[in-house]
């Protein structure tokens, strides 16, 4: 039962306890080496929902601070729409966490 909920909490993103039919194919793309270490409760963060929930308080704190401008001298930058936030973490097992506007593009400076 241990390695059962081992696997399951590896491939439980969302840390609600249920597996989806997309998190179950998941499976298929990882390599077997972060298969096995799922199932034996090995990976590099062994409690990832824990570990996310943290992510996702220092997003939120992050979040409420709104002063500064954007940089005018970097024209990428100058015409960035600033209420725009994303923070994304994926570890080397391939348990990942994303927030915000992670689907717009940003530029890194």
């Amino acid at each position: 039962a241990r390695v059962v909920a081992a696997a399951v909490a590896a491939l439980d993103p969302a840390g609600d306890g249920l597996v989806s039919p997309s998190d179950l194919l998941r499976v298929k793309e990882l390599p077997s080496s972060v298969v096995e270490r799922a199932l034996q409760g090995q990976l590099v963060v062994p409690h990832f929902a824990a570990f996310a929930h943290t992510l996702d308080r220092l997003y939120d704190a992050a979040a409420l601070r709104t002063g500064g401008t954007n940089a005018s001298y970097i024209p990428e930058l100058a015409c960035v729409d600033p209420h725009l936030m994303a923070a994304a973490a994926c570890t080397v097992d391939a348990q990942c966490w994303s927030r915000g506007a992670v689907r717009h593009p940003f530029t890194v400076q």
